[in-house]
Parts: C-alpha cells; sequence; structure tokens
C-alpha cells in the first residue's frame, strides 16, 4: 500500500492512471513513467492509483517490457474510499449544467478523490509530486524535492490560470464567502486557478485542521457532483 509503503521512501510522485484493458490505454503513462525515471532514487516513489480497472497479467507482460530500472507502485484508490458516492450525495439529482454525459460519475469521483483522498494515502511522505499521464518533468530540478524542502515551501504549481468555468464561479464563491463569513476567516476569490494536473506539496500540510475543515465543508456541500 502507498500509506504504509515499504520502501522507506521519504517522496513520491503520483497520478490517477487511466487503466483498462488494452495496452494503448497505457502508452501516454509510459512516456510519463520514462521520463520520471531521470529523478528516481531509493528516496522517491513512483505511486500510481487506480479504480480497480487494472489487471494483473497485463500489467505484469507491460511493466517488464518496459524495463524501468526503478519499480512502479500500483495502488488500488478504492481502497481509500474513493469510487464511491459518498452517502450524502446518493439521493442527489445531478443537474446537467453542461452538455448531457460530458461529465460522467467517474470524473466527479476523481475529483473527489484529488479533493479529499489522496493525502489520506500519501500521508506517510514528506513531500509528492501530481505528474499526471499528459505532463512530462522535463527540466525539473533533478532533486526538486529537496529543492522545495530547503527553501520551506508548502506547495509549488505549474500554472496559474483564469477560471472559465462559469458556472463554478458563479455557484462556488457565494459558497467561499459564506464559509469565510461562518468560520471567521478571510474570502478569497475564486476567479483565479491552479492547474493541478502538475503540483508538489508538502503532505503534513493537508493534515492540518483548518485544511480538512475547509475541504471537509467542501465534501459534506456535495459541490463535488452537482
Amino acid at each position: 500500500s502507498a500509506d504504509g509503503h515499504s520502501s522507506g521512501a521519504r517522496y513520491a510522485f503520483f497520478t490517477l492512471i487511466r487503466g483498462g484493458v488494452s495496452p494503448l490505454n497505457y502508452v501516454s503513462l509510459r512516456a510519463r513513467c520514462a521520463c520520471l525515471q531521470a529523478y528516481r532514487d531509493p528516496h522517491i516513489d513512483d505511486v500510481l492509483f487506480h479504480e480497480g480497472n487494472v489487471a494483473e497479467d497485463l500489467w505484469g507482460t507491460l511493466t517488464r517490457s518496459w524495463g524501468f530500472p526503478h519499480a512502479l507502485t500500483l495502488v488500488d484508490a478504492r481502497a481509500y474510499g474513493a469510487f464511491r458516492t459518498p452517502e450524502a450525495a446518493r439521493d442527489l439529482r445531478y443537474p446537467r449544467i453542461r452538455m448531457h454525459g460530458e461529465y460522467s460519475m467517474g470524473y466527479r469521483h476523481m475529483c473527489r478523490f484529488f479533493t479529499m483522498q489522496w493525502m489520506s494515502a500519501l500521508g506517510a511522505y514528506e513531500y509528492v509530486m501530481r505528474v499526471d499521464e499528459d505532463a512530462l518533468g522535463h527540466g525539473m530540478p533533478l532533486d526538486v524535492f529537496g529543492y522545495m524542502r530547503e527553501r520551506g515551501w508548502m506547495y509549488s504549481y505549474a500554472l496559474e490560470t483564469d477560471e472559465r468555468h462559469d458556472e463554478t464561479v458563479d455557484t462556488l464563491q457565494p459558497w467561499v464567502n459564506a464559509y469565510a463569513t461562518r468560520t471567521g476567516l478571510t474570502t478569497v476569490s475564486v476567479s483565479k486557478i491552479f492547474f493541478t494536473n502538475l503540483f508538489a506539496t508538502r503532505t503534513d500540510w493537508w493534515s492540518q485542521p483548518l485544511v480538512r475543515a475547509y475541504l471537509d465543508a467542501v465534501d459534506s456541500s456535495n459541490g463535488i457532483y452537482v
């Protein structure tokens, strides 16, 4: 398992992989993992979460053919409660804000995993970096985790941009304002976002009471699903 990683590694790259029964589904993943092999050492794991859709025999065949010097850690995200509709959201009707079928239930589960659940699965690591299948880690410092640690950085991101989903701004901003008023915190604008397909963070930051309280409130609002 990732939380009790036996390697003793201090840091980890991680992502949630597409999975599936076709080797073609793993082409981008192979390129991503091959790129990260240059940054791997005994202190760094590469953790690949999946939703229970990776066959062991296919995975074994693929990874043997890849021949990477550093092993990959495959973890079923469902062990951490992922890809299950939370009880409070089971009876909701999901409005079709966009075209029918554009955002599947699986997509909503993925959003919840990266909002709420990866922290528990990776809590034993000091720093982690999410590097998705569509991201290749060229040009990073070779000791990227040590680079952050020496500077005391909590979070690093690749891109800040405008939030272009009007329905997100229209619904999240008043919710954030109300939450800030209720808790005595300072509100923030949700009109800017960090892309999260590539970020690095200190994991214990996410276990702070104020952070967990906010995330739990987001989760209980069912906004991730509606």
